[in-house]
């Protein structure tokens, strides 16, 4: 087993390891709100998973195809990033969000060939278009601006990862929660001039971010970050911004020393 073989699957392994655990603390009898043990047992939550075919639903090819297509984006750039740091830049961490800016706005335009509900279909915006959207802004203006670390850059990815994402409960969608978080830590630790000596390193790293995102999400509740992404996505890049302009006007000195 070469060297790129062994690293493919042990990154693999971490992502599914990961995904199944999220999507089992999301379904799982012990938290879900539909009862305890004495009303849904472990082995019906085994057979509603091979029945439900773990919470992925039914929708259209091309609808799928644009779903798998911004999955295998996510796990590809998280690994690619891992694999060859050398060749990391600014500008390709904004040609990556651009990339996927575009394959989420054409997996919007998907549900309209033959969506499964139309009742669920709108011409809205998801949360993930307008986190993207932010990210190409603020780093755009970094690449032109410069001037110092880029901390508020960071501290937009870091937001992303505590807010952005649908949370439901499918295996397919907590695989997308843990390959977004794998190309947001990875750009995270560059942006921050650090690396990762391992992918044990990396592991671990993902497993607690992964659980600060959860326990984020529990404690302001999953449905509100849902409603009032808006807002939330709008205050997080000013926050951003406010940062960015400290950078700039040398006041956070202390940190770039």
């Amino acid at each position: 087993m070469n060297e790129l073989t062994e690293f493919s699957f042990v990154f693999f392994s971490i992502v599914t390891a990961l995904a199944v655990i999220v999507h089992v603390i999301r379904t799982s009898p012990w938290t879900s709100r539909h009862g305890g043990l004495a009303v849904r047992s472990w082995p019906l939550w085994i057979a509603e998973q091979i029945q439900g075919r773990a919470g992925i639903t039914h929708e259209s090819f091309l609808a799928r195809l644009a779903r798998l297509s911004a999955l295998t984006t996510k796990y590809g750039v998280a690994a690619w990033t891992l694999y060859y740091p050398q060749y990391l830049s600014l500008n390709f961490w904004v040609l990556v969000w651009v990339l996927l800016l575009v394959i989420e706005i054409l997996r919007k335009s998907a549900q309209f060939y033959i969506p499964a509900r139309w009742e669920n279909v709108s011409l809205k915006l998801d949360s993930e278009h307008f986190w993207l959207i932010h990210l190409i802004i603020l780093g755009t203006a970094e690449v032109q601006l410069g001037g110092g670390h880029p901390w508020g850059l960071v501290s937009l990815i870091a937001f992303y990862i505590m807010f952005a994402g649908e949370s439901r409960p499918s295996i397919l969608a907590a695989l997308e929660d843990v390959a977004s978080c794998g190309w947001a830590v990875s750009a995270i630790f560059f942006l921050s001039n650090t690396r990762f000596d391992s992918l044990t390193e990396f592991a671990f790293v993902m497993a607690a971010v992964v659980a600060v995102r959860g326990l984020i999400r529990v404690v302001l509740g999953r449905a509100w970050i849902r409603r009032r992404f808006w807002w939330i996505a709008q205050f997080c890049l000013m926050t951003a911004l406010i940062i960015k302009s400290l950078v700039i006007l040398d006041v956070l000195a202390f940190i770039n020393s």
